[in-house]
């Protein structure tokens, strides 16, 4: 697969990672490059081209977009370290052990770690909403896993950077509020304790999605759609997530910190 620049140039650097709109590309050993996913595809027909242009356009915005997210953001211990805003893209720190979803995938690791990270995701998820930030995707691919194995959350791609005058907790940005970011939470809460994967989305349940003329807004799940979780740590927890049981993010945080003896 050949990946190009925004001026067509090809990339000469090694893909270690693509996502939905962006591209992983490995500067040296410690850090890397997330650049917009731009393919080059000498096949392609006529239509076909005109359709790969369409989504350069987007995935460029979507790259800017992340960008502005870390200008509001800044350093915060439990977010993906970033060190420079290029105008091809943004140079993060390279993280070895790669997503959470795929570390899951291979390892089994003790409570007491699988605990630090929901602590620090939740720490994070906190901050950005201190910051005025609507997260928007929070996931376990969205989850990068360091070397000294701690969890740091990555990927604004869909972030909402809101305006300091607002009252984040009474805002929406196409569905996405701080209410659909603690769903995703529970979610993410779910996959790391069990390694199941439980990603309903929010935003496209099929024809029981609710419109406000052409303002998408969120169809909540009803318990019975859920899977069962009473008998999991932070079953309770998880379940309140779901069923909009937080007022706000820090409501979750104080009672993730609960379960420290687990």
């Amino acid at each position: 697969m050949t990946y190009l620049k925004t001026n067509g140039e090809v990339w000469d650097l090694e893909c270690v990672d693509r996502g939905r709109s962006g591209i992983i590309l490995k500067l040296n050993p410690t850090r890397v490059l997330k650049a917009p996913l731009i393919i080059h595809n000498m096949d392609a027909s006529e239509e076909e081209k005109f359709a790969a242009d369409c989504l350069k356009d987007d995935n460029i915005s979507f790259l800017e977009n992340e960008k502005a997210t870390f200008q509001r953001l800044g350093h915060y211990e439990h977010i993906v370290e970033w060190h420079a805003l290029r105008s091809g893209g943004i140079e993060m720190k390279y993280m070895f052990h790669g997503p959470l979803s795929r570390f899951r995938q291979y390892h089994t690791p003790l409570r007491k770690q699988l605990h630090f990270w929901i602590c620090s995701i939740a720490a994070a998820i906190t901050y950005a909403h201190s910051r005025n930030v609507i997260v928007g995707d929070v996931a376990a691919r969205n989850i990068l896993i360091d070397d000294d194995q701690s969890a740091k959350l990555c990927d604004f791609t869909d972030s909402a950077v809101l305006s300091f005058d607002v009252d984040i907790g009474e805002e929406s940005q196409d569905g996405a509020s701080i209410y659909t970011d603690i769903f995703q939470f529970g979610s993410l809460v779910y996959e790391t304790i069990t390694g199941k994967r439980f990603d309903f989305d929010l935003f496209h349940p099929s024809d029981l999605e609710k419109k406000q003329g052409e303002r998408a807004i969120p169809c909540w799940l009803d318990k019975n759609q859920l899977p069962l979780i009473s008998h999991l740590d932070y079953g309770a927890t998880i379940l309140k997530c779901w069923s909009r049981g937080f007022e706000d993010m820090s409501s979750v945080t104080a009672k993730i910190q609960t379960y420290d003896r687990l």
